[in-house]
């Protein structure tokens, strides 16, 4: 352990010495400084927010990103190149302290830089929205819907599969279904076909939804009903619609009436006395437009109730975790690289790896799809070769899959709850298990590399 401890300490002066640090922290700050000055929002005060917190972290994980991927490749592939790791292996130091020191050193680099500019992010953030700037709507609002933890409950969800298969019955029994289209994709479209009837409201209709809460509503904090709608008429006209929101055994639930333009995301605010005490509450939505329309919400985020469970603060450092957490996988992955490649192939593949990281889902589907890549009839599953490219993506969507999560700055912008949880399962997935898979399949060809050959 000493070994390990004192290979991170040499990275990390290594870093100080020559000005790395000092380059990193002056962009970071000047992210963080410049951004808000430079970038308008749309006026909104969930606009200036979204400008204080969400540019700013995103910029300072993008250049922290780039930057441990650089230097990860760099730590060993750099000292191989330039021999001075010979010198460090005829000490009695085994190939994985050499490891686990660079990470770790990456590691307190990366952590010292995030706490800067943690406290830089919240300071700005405080300071633009201190009680002097805002007024006591904006300060009501900021609290209730923007800086704080909630929790996102959805809609019970919909079972469509005994209506999905009858109704494909029916259309097989008609003679309906397309010729070589495969049934499964058939019984896909019908089901979502249905969940979306299920959102649709046409005027002089309602919809009624279930919501079951993780606990009773307690304190003073509101419950937050946050709703996006479209319409079968122009995008953006005005849509008048009640909402009727309440316990499930109560005939009187609190109506609220409202007129929202048909795009965007718009919420309503519920009192915990309305709920009374209730863990299951039903929404309802009456479509009383005067003018003929039908009212669209989103399946799959259309509808949600958003529950106070803690303050700002602790979501905040919660969100920086996760972005630490993120930055450690990033780093073994780029150290395996260094440690095993040149330093041009390990940038390369760490980017390749990064990359199909961010459009796993795209490659999820492509992995998924009956048609040809290289040929043949269509829907026929295409030629061999399509075959091995087709296990190829399922193989990578596979591995880069539990890697994938949803957005810490949405999360934070939305006043969503990150729960420990989310960082327990960062900390199991990314660096329990894949950093320690890197480390030891780094480990065991690194044992087997011959690093003193003779050079021609």
């Amino acid at each position: 352990m000493r070994r390990i401890l004192a290979i991170a300490s040499i990275a990390l002066r290594t870093a100080v010495r020559s000005r790395v640090v000092v380059i990193l922290l002056g962009l970071l700050l000047l992210a963080i400084v410049g951004l808000p000055a430079t970038v308008k929002s749309d006026g909104t005060l969930a606009g200036r927010v979204q400008i204080l917190l969400t540019y700013t972290l995103a910029a300072v994980s993008t250049i922290l990103s780039v930057a441990t991927v650089w230097a990860g490749c760099a730590a060993v592939a750099t000292e191989v190149q330039e021999k001075q790791l010979h010198l460090i292996l005829t000490k009695p130091v085994r190939r994985v302290e050499v490891w686990l020191g660079k990470w770790l050193g990456l590691l307190a680099l990366n952590g010292g830089l995030l706490v800067v500019c943690g406290v830089a992010i919240y300071a700005g953030l405080w300071w633009h929205t201190r009680p002097g700037t805002l007024t006591a709507e904006e300060q009501r609002r900021l609290g209730e819907e923007i800086l704080v933890a909630r929790r996102e409950v959805l809609p019970e969800p919909l079972d469509v599969t005994a209506p999905a298969q009858q109704i494909l019955a029916e259309q097989q029994k008609r003679g309906a279904v397309p010729a070589g289209r495969p049934v499964e994709q058939v019984l896909a479209a019908i089901q979502d076909s249905l969940r979306q009837a299920a959102f649709t409201v046409p005027t002089g209709y309602k919809r009624m939804w279930t919501f079951k809460l993780p606990a009773l509503p307690t304190g003073e904090q509101p419950v937050v009903l946050r709703y996006k709608l479209a319409s079968s008429q122009i995008a953006g006209a005005l849509v008048d619609g009640l909402w009727l929101v309440g316990p499930a055994d109560s005939a009187e639930r609190v109506e609220i009436r409202v007129t929202n333009a048909a795009q965007g995301v718009h919420s309503v605010t519920i009192p915990v006395a309305a709920l009374r005490g209730s863990r299951e509450v039903v929404v309802e939505y009456a479509n009383i437009n005067p003018v003929p329309l039908a009212v669209l919400f989103d399946p799959q985020d259309g509808l949600a109730l958003l529950v106070f469970e803690g303050t700002f603060v602790g979501n905040f450092v919660r969100g920086i975790l996760v972005v630490f957490l993120q930055l450690a996988f990033l780093a073994a992955l780029a150290v395996s690289a260094g440690t095993l490649m040149s330093l041009p192939v390990a940038a390369l593949v760490t980017g390749y790896v990064v990359l199909l990281i961010q459009v796993g889902e795209h490659v999820q589907r492509l992995s998924q799809e009956r048609g040809t890549f290289m040929g043949g009839t269509q829907g026929t599953g295409g030629t061999m070769l399509d075959q091995v490219l087709r296990f190829v993506l399922w193989l990578e969507s596979a591995v880069v899959q539990p890697l994938q999560g949803p957005s810490v700055l949405e999360y934070l912008a939305g006043g969503k709850l990150i729960s420990w949880g989310w960082v327990g399962w960062e900390l199991v997935i990314k660096v329990a298990l894949y950093a320690g898979v890197l480390a030891a399949l780094t480990t065991f060809f690194f044992n087997r590399r011959e690093i003193a050959l003779p050079t021609q």
